[in-house]
């Protein structure tokens, strides 16, 4: 009996002795401050629980995130392309001495003197062609082997080119290329380039992106023409646009009535 009661004793002794550390052993070899272990589990239960409980709220909220991101991103690509490259044409009409705007002096009658200026934005390789009554077209400006911001026709502004020939539907055109237009577009030659009569006193304008009508009364859209003579020129310059494209990255071209 003495002997098992001793041999429990220690049984125990020795085991409550080998579960014991030694005063501050745990947290010295840790490095551990007192309570730290306890803060940490205490901040990973909060956090567990706060995500548990507001889960679908952070759900939305990155979901928002998201969406307002991808809007931004189709906005600057189409800021961009708004910003993109571009070509400005501006038309002077001279007659009897006095300066008019394009749509103020439509119709343009044999004897206008006309000044034409583009501007290129960036700079480009740049034409301007000029397409008569007949279809026939003619390279009348290019900036030749070397980029530029500005082209004019004629080259000296303090001239002027006088409108000759028969009464028709004639066509100003400014095209910017990456490589240097020493001829004239294969898409503005022969009857391609021959554009209907405009019956309508007014100036049909176009880029790659869009066709205006001009008038001096003001702007309106192709979908509100007023005559078959009008529409077929519209059909016309659409099949031109669409040429010209394939092959140009930008573009300004103005067809307006010669009387």
């Amino acid at each position: 009996m003495n002997d098992k009661n001793f041999d429990d004793t220690n049984l125990g002794g020795s085991a409550s002795h080998d579960a014991s550390p030694e005063p501050g052993a745990s947290l010295a070899e840790s490095g551990a401050a007192p309570g730290e272990t306890a803060c940490a589990l205490s901040r990973s239960e909060l956090l567990k629980d706060f995500f548990d409980r507001h889960h679908n709220h952070i759900y939305g909220v990155v979901g928002v995130v998201a969406l307002l991101l991808t809007i931004a991103f189709f906005a600057y690509q189409e800021l961009s392309k708004s910003r993109g490259d571009t070509v400005d044409l501006d038309v002077r009409v001279l007659r009897d001495g006095k300066l008019n705007d394009l749509p103020e002096a439509l119709p343009l009658v044999a004897g206008d003197q006309l000044q034409l200026s583009a501007s290129f934005a960036p700079a480009a390789f740049g034409a301007v062609v000029w397409i008569d009554q007949q279809g026939n077209a003619q390279l009348v400006a290019s900036s030749g082997a070397k980029q530029t911001e500005q082209l004019s026709f004629p080259e000296d502004m303090s001239q002027w080119v006088t409108l000759e020939g028969d009464a028709g539907t004639e066509m100003l055109l400014v095209i910017a290329s990456s490589s240097p237009i020493r001829d004239v577009p294969a898409a503005l030659r022969g009857d391609e380039g021959h554009l209907a009569p405009i019956a309508e006193v007014a100036a049909i304008w176009m880029d790659p992106r869009r066709i205006d009508i001009m008038t001096a009364k003001g702007t309106r859209s192709p979908g509100e023409v007023v005559n078959r003579d009008e529409d077929h020129v519209i059909q016309q310059i659409n099949q031109l646009r669409a040429t010209l494209s394939s092959d140009y990255h930008m573009f300004r071209g103005v067809a307006f009535p010669h009387k």
